[in-house]
């Protein structure tokens, strides 16, 4: 099978929207060399065919249902939810369908290739697993109701949607990071997420390691490949910050935010705080109170 034209077949009566130049025009996806994009949930009369170095790229997000690929060498592939296929720039043509008697909720951007936000790192095409769907799909549907809402905020807030799903669509590729080292920035998102929502305890070092699975050594390496810090200094710079917001806007005592951070005697509270930010936390809650207006 050769394919020697871009052909798209859409039947009447299916959820299919394309960008406008509105969309499109946007300074993020100007600046990203977006060429295209469009969201739809597609019947099985749905298809399209794409030819071979063609001079851009087609990135197609499945949210649920299934599509189906079927490449120009007869390689058959298939979408499910949480798949991203990518047909690069150079590679070979393919014809793109929803699965027969399926619905396919999908969404697809498409990048002229000298796009420096998605550069081309294989040959042909890329088959990858992305995370973060039901977000993803939000930031695409606001994307199409800022453009019909049209007040006086609808242009700021188009740019901003457009730069968050840009940087989802970056974390999905394994470009700035390795997938061995992504997968491990979603675990460690999901251990340090608990770790903020209950600062009052006292983790330990060892608790951490017990909850991730990895010794101690390794989960010591992990956290600072991934950000630059050890674990103590990291769970520290939470507690502070934590206490910086209850300091400014809670009328509780200061012994009361030292248990809230997980610190039992509040000596070890101020001193901490004072070597994070070089005041107590008494001056600090005076100092950035005088003014405010409750």
């Amino acid at each position: 099978m050769i394919i020697e034209k871009e052909i798209v077949h859409e039947p009447r009566g299916i959820d299919r929207r394309h960008m406008s130049s509105r969309i499109l025009k946007a300074s993020p996806f100007i600046n990203a060399y977006v060429k295209q994009g469009g969201y739809g949930v597609l019947t099985d009369d749905f298809w399209v065919c794409r030819p071979a170095n063609r001079g851009f790229h087609v990135f197609v997000y499945t949210f649920s249902g299934k599509g189906k690929v079927v490449m120009e060498d007869g390689t058959e592939i298939e979408l499910e939810r949480g798949k991203l296929f990518i047909s690069w720039a150079t590679g070979q043509g393919h014809y793109e369908a929803t699965e027969k008697n399926g619905l396919w909720d999908m969404f697809w951007l498409s990048f002229w290739d000298q796009s420096a936000n998605f550069s081309q790192f294989e040959d042909d095409y890329s088959v990858l697993d992305f995370s973060d769907i039901d977000e993803m799909k939000s930031l695409v549907l606001n994307i199409f109701k800022e453009e019909i809402y049209q007040d006086s905020k609808s242009n700021r807030a188009l740019e901003l949607y457009e730069q968050l799903l840009l940087i989802q669509m970056e974390r999905s590729i394994p470009v700035s990071e390795n997938l061995r080292l992504r997968k491990h920035r979603k675990e460690f998102l999901e251990l340090f997420q608990r770790v903020s929502q209950t600062l009052d305890r006292k983790w330990t070092i060892k608790e951490l390691c017990d909850e991730s699975g990895y010794s101690r050594t390794h989960f010591t390496r992990l956290c600072l490949n991934l950000y630059g810090k050890n674990p103590a200094r990291i769970i520290r710079e939470m507690r502070m910050e934590q206490a910086k917001v209850l300091l400014l806007n809670s009328g509780q005592t200061i012994g009361w935010v030292a248990e809230s951070v997980g610190f039992q005697y509040i000596s070890d509270f101020s001193i901490a705080f004072k070597n994070e930010f070089g005041v107590s936390p008494k001056e600090y809650r005076k100092t950035n109170r005088e003014g405010l207006k409750y």
